[in-house]
């Protein structure tokens, strides 16, 4: 495969604005802090798992001619929104009646499913990635090839960074009070469902 495309300054700047982008706030990471902090790292570093798995398939959609045909129907967009909406709802209301119970490691749902689930259904990601791929993407080589190499870099900064988010879930885990822990988590998934809803 030609990567002749690929040059240091190419790389280093399609590492850094990944790395920012990444560790702004959204449901995705919140998701996995919350679930390293209330499982361990295991269950962490699976919802991190969860969420590039989201975004590898939600890249590949972007780029795939997929797009168009979602345009044609206005409605799509809509329906994954208010459907991330819901799903966010539904996560919400199970951390708050959660609140009163330690969770055990092996219960309370499967985190990679939650986060590939809450990162699918989210469709501000597919609006970021058009935005955000083209401006790697050099001229006169192939999209397709370009995004061959460079969907890969994506994902695995994306990876480490959320995999560094588990870490931390780890790290909170003991030191907070459970109840306060779940009720953190449902009030900031309910605030991230008000804020995809109003959007």
């Amino acid at each position: 495969m030609n990567v002749e495309f690929l040059t240091g300054p190419l790389v280093a700047s399609l590492v850094l604005a990944t790395v920012m982008v990444s560790l702004m706030p959204g449901p995705s990471m919140m998701l996995v802090i919350s679930l390293g902090a209330q499982r361990g790292l295991v269950a962490g570093l699976k919802a991190a798992l969860g969420v590039v798995v989201a975004d590898a398939v939600l890249l590949a959609i972007c780029f795939s001619g997929l797009i168009p045909l979602m345009l044609i129907w206005p409605g799509t967009l809509s329906l994954l929104k208010w459907l991330g909406v819901g799903y966010l709802l539904y996560l919400a209301l199970g951390q708050w009646r959660g609140r009163h119970r330690k969770q055990e490691v092996h219960t309370a749902g499967n985190g990679f499913a939650q986060a590939l689930g809450v990162t699918l259904l989210n469709p501000k990601i597919i609006l970021f990635l058009l935005a955000f791929f083209p401006q790697f993407l050099q001229s006169g080589v192939g999209t397709g090839h370009q995004l061959l190499v460079l969907g890969p870099i994506f994902l695995l900064t994306v990876g480490a960074v959320l995999s560094g988010y588990a870490l931390l879930g780890v790290l909170l885990l003991g030191r907070i009070n459970q109840y306060l822990l779940n009720s953190g988590s449902a009030l900031a998934l309910f605030g991230f469902s008000v804020a995809t809803a109003l959007s």
